[in-house]
């Protein structure tokens, strides 16, 4: 629909670098608790009798005790340097998860598309874990759907029937709250609606008129590698041997040398951590 593409925030690279990280540690818990504990990465599943509905887990997990079931990762950048609890997780409470947060919304939604009966939140940091459990509700996924059918009649319906708009007009629509357009937005729209079957003439799109599209430019993407040993970021371009990390060639988790003490590694030879190297 031509809005602008989000991007990536410090907290949401730090999330996508960690998970790989926190299922690795997640599957390596369940199994030693749990009789032929098995997971599997997860794609987009549209809900059968609503297909414009869809959702996407981390993991669908199963186990002989549990039946089938999902968890959802958080490695959140807020709390990196501590142990996650419930002093510095304000959504947990007793064991909990708030039914008021937009967690509890998430993972009530992929149940429901996913036709699971439970599902593990599991938040991760270098320093520990928790894992809390949440069961399906049944009645809070119907009053879920009720208003995601409605959010798609009434708000991505219109989006995608409505013509391109420019890039003007699109600022001062993002900028209007969406529960209050005022007769400046509604004017807006009216216009775009009457003039809708109003072609484009030749002359603005080839020539590069200044009501054409202009391209936007939006700066390269870069990842961020928290050492797997005190959370902090290691430096891609490091400036003296306390920020020298190194790559672990199994669980491709990096680590400070000072935090694994290492003072030196030769070229092109291969070095796993002691996480890694426990394991084989």
């Amino acid at each position: 629909m031509r809005y602008k593409e989000v991007r990536p925030t410090k907290a949401m690279k730090h999330g996508t670098t960690l998970e790989p990280v926190a299922k690795k540690a997640y599957v390596r818990e369940m199994k030693k608790i749990h009789k032929n504990f098995k997971a599997a990465e997860s794609g987009l599943t549209l809900y059968t009798s609503k297909p414009f509905i869809g959702a996407s887990a981390d993991l669908e997990v199963k186990c002989d005790c549990c039946g089938e079931g999902l968890c959802e990762m958080k490695c959140q950048e807020t709390i990196k340097n501590a142990k996650p609890c419930e002093e510095n997780l304000t959504y947990i409470s007793n064991g909990t998860l708030s039914e008021n947060h937009q967690y509890f919304f998430q993972v009530q939604g992929q149940m429901g598309i996913l036709d699971k009966k439970y599902c593990d939140l599991y938040i991760f940091t270098f320093h520990g874990n928790m894992k809390i459990r949440i069961k399906f509700d049944k009645k809070f996924w119907e009053i879920m759907i009720e208003k995601l059918c409605w959010f798609w009649d009434n708000c991505i319906i219109p989006e995608i029937l409505k013509p391109m708009l420019d890039d003007d007009e699109i600022d001062n629509i993002e900028s209007e709250e969406q529960e209050e357009c005022d007769s400046s937005a509604k004017k807006l729209l009216a216009d775009v609606n009457n003039n809708a079957m109003v072609p484009r003439s030749k002359t603005d799109q080839h020539t590069g008129n200044k009501n054409s599209r202009r391209k936007i430019k939006l700066p390269k993407r870069q990842n961020v590698y928290p050492c797997g040993k005190c959370g902090l970021v290691c430096a891609e371009q490091p400036k003296n041997y306390n920020e020298e990390s190194i790559n672990c060639d199994s669980c491709k988790v990096w680590y400070h040398f000072v935090c694994v003490g290492l003072k030196e590694v030769d070229q092109g030879s291969e070095w796993m951590c002691y996480s890694c190297k426990s394991e084989d």
